[in-house]
């Protein structure tokens, strides 16, 4: 072997490149697969359907289990890669394993890891020729260099997909920032990849609509139990010449029951308001900006809920 090649894997024993330099077929059973730049795919292959023929070698003794390089990209046809400047900062593949399934939980650590004494240390004891790269290093070249090669994987994984689910996650790193995280999942050669697509910090408290929720909850309470507030309320009805409707209660075992409320409360508005103002035991009324509020949430939900009457049905 000629000094700076890199070994060759043992999987390509039993798999040949196609002209197209996209696919790969197996020698044995001629079985066709779209390859991306590591042979991940094509050993779980020899596994599941040909494992007498080969000792497939762990991970860490394969070299073909190493991401691509940039330059290696050219068999991804049809990929645009975005400017890493303004990408970088706003989306986030967080990991090589992020297009790769999990077989345990990655140990993530800040970039400030690369300036610590002790792990500094600890990398020179294991390897005393080896000089972690510096946290600008990091920062400017080599994440934005991975985030690339894993982001040009992911469009050509989706490409072809018909079938992807999206879920989000929101928590709070402090007293003062929140985030959101949204992750796809999708089955790709019969493996379950689920890659964050963005991670961004949500402006404000994420817990300002579960006190609009509240303010609404006392309001339709305080109607459900006074009967004068439900007088004044349909008497100001009859005079806007508007239709008697009167105020849903949620009911905490049915999720879509808030979005049931704050429908109706927008639906009577002005003569709720009106009412509210005329009661002389008030409940406290929705301000502007908090009416503002569900109207936007009933857009957010609505599709939900049609979704969820779609799928309970019997057709």
């Amino acid at each position: 072997m000629r000094p700076g090649n890199k070994q060759r894997s043992r999987v390509w024993e039993h798999f040949k490149k196609n002209a197209d330099k996209s696919t790969v077929t197996c020698l044995n059973c001629r079985t066709d697969f779209k390859f991306y730049g590591n042979t991940t795919n094509l050993k779980e292959h020899l596994k599941r359907k040909h494992p007498t023929l080969i000792a497939i070698p762990s991970a860490s003794n394969d070299p073909d289990t190493d991401l691509q390089n940039i330059d290696s990209l050219d068999n991804l046809s049809n990929v645009q890669l975005p400017s890493t400047s303004s990408n970088v900062q706003n989306h986030s593949l967080t990991s090589a394993q992020s297009c790769i399934p999990a077989k345990r939980s990655p140990d993530y650590q800040p970039l400030s890891i690369v300036e610590n004494v002790g792990f500094l240390e600890y990398t020179k004891k294991l390897q005393p020729l080896y000089t972690p790269p510096s946290r600008k290093l990091l920062t400017t070249k080599l994440l934005p260099g991975q985030y690339d090669i894993i982001l040009s994987k992911l469009k050509y994984m989706l490409k072809n997909e018909n079938d992807v689910s999206v879920t989000t996650d929101m928590w709070t790193s402090d007293s003062t920032k929140s985030y959101l995280t949204v992750t796809c999942h999708f089955i790709y050669d019969d493996y379950l990849y689920s890659p964050v697509i963005s991670t961004k910090e949500v402006h404000g408290s994420h817990t300002e609509f579960l006190q609009v929720i509240k303010t609404c909850q006392a309001n339709v309470e305080h109607f459900k139990h006074s009967s004068f507030a439900t007088d004044k309320l349909q008497e100001f009805q009859k005079q806007m010449g508007l239709p008697e409707l009167k105020v849903k209660q949620d009911v905490n075992t049915r999720w879509n029951s808030n979005l049931i409320m704050i429908e109706m409360l927008i639906k009577i508005k002005d003569p709720l308001s009106a009412a509210i103002s005329s009661l002389r035991r008030d409940p406290n009324g929705l301000t502007a900006i908090e009416w503002d509020i569900i109207a936007d949430c009933v857009k957010i939900l609505k599709p939900f809920e049609s979704m969820t009457s779609e799928l309970s049905g019997e057709k």
